[in-house]
């Protein structure tokens, strides 16, 4: 009788441990932030490629679009972090893409604000940026605010070529995940 308890224990054990425990591939996330749209589009190439789930990260009060800089800057000059409206469980992820435009040389203010809220010893980071002129300095801005996590080689694209129609920017991110051995998933 014991012998039976101990082989139908195993067994549940190995049938439940055979859903959560068996891919061996690693949870992914895509955080990011965008006010005008060109991070939202490369977040959602990344997520094609690598699959995993998406978040959105939303300042409580939005930044007006007509006026993102002119509040981004009182911010910055007043030293305040905008509240989030939105917040998601980084636990259970082994790999998070963080994503930002590029805010007067770094991090878009929200990313700021989510980076400060979460403990990131264990995890590994992955930056992407957009830009209108260059990423400055927002790739090792989302990485010196994530203490304790592991950082892969980041990403960053310009607003102009992540909208480019030839998909010239899916094809430089399946080529920048396989530089940092994340595996594709997905190449509509």
């Amino acid at each position: 009788m014991k012998k039976l308890v101990i082989l139908i224990f195993t067994c549940l054990v190995l049938f439940f441990c055979a859903g959560a425990c068996s891919s061996g591939e690693p949870k992914v996330l895509t955080v990011y932030y965008s006010l005008w749209g060109n991070t939202a589009i490369l977040a959602d190439v990344i997520h094609q490629a690598a699959g995993g789930d998406v978040f959105a990260i939303e300042a409580e009060t939005p930044y007006p679009a007509d006026a993102a800089h002119a509040a981004a800057q009182k911010h910055i000059d007043e030293g305040v972090l905008p509240a989030l409206k939105n917040k998601v469980d980084i636990a259970s992820y082994d790999i998070i893409f963080i994503g930002t435009p590029n805010w007067f040389g770094t991090v878009a203010l929200p990313v700021k604000s989510f980076l400060k809220e979460y403990d990131w010893s264990g995890k590994t980071i992955v930056p992407f940026a957009t830009f209108g002129g260059s990423a400055d300095n927002c790739l090792t801005d989302i990485v010196a605010a994530a203490p304790g996590a592991t950082a892969l080689e980041g990403f960053s694209i310009s607003g102009d070529d992540v909208k480019n129609p030839e998909k010239k920017a899916k094809q430089l991110v399946i080529d920048w995940l396989a530089r940092i051995n994340v595996k594709v998933v997905e190449t509509k």
